[in-house]
């Protein structure tokens, strides 16, 4: 029996979450952020798209979602996990109840200039 075949309430998000734990191992942390980006997105739809849901979302309505977020001042790593999140939902769903359109924006993920937490050092290679 097949289970989180409606994709538009937070207890299909915990399925989401929970096939997601299981192939690909994610900590509790990043699946407790997966699980905050979803429900941050729901309720702006509900509110700001007039009673849209997560499976009735667009590219457009997706671009206006990051424009909104970007006027929040949201940093763009924590905008490029939330379009990590909802790529890998809506794979997740394509096909299940009815979601036939995943939304894709027209640019990939935004430059968030990464780094390494401890600084990169040449070593020396000693040619004797």
């Amino acid at each position: 029996m097949q289970r989180g075949l409606v994709l538009d309430t937070s207890s299909d998000i915990e399925v989401f979450l929970d096939a997601l734990w299981m192939e690909r191992g994610l900590s509790d942390n990043s699946l407790s952020a997966y699980r905050n980006d979803l429900k941050q997105y729901e309720l702006w739809l509900q509110h700001a798209d007039r009673g849209g849901s997560l499976r009735s979302s667009d590219a457009a309505v997706l671009q206006r979602y990051l424009g909104y977020r970007l006027t929040q001042g949201r940093s763009p790593k924590s905008t490029a996990r939330l379009l990590s999140c909802l790529r890998n939902y809506y794979r997740y769903g394509y096909g299940k109840a009815g979601v036939t359109l995943i939304p894709r924006p027209k640019w990939i993920r935004p430059e968030w200039g990464g780094h390494c937490r401890k600084p990169c050092q040449k070593k020396r290679l000693n040619p004797c």
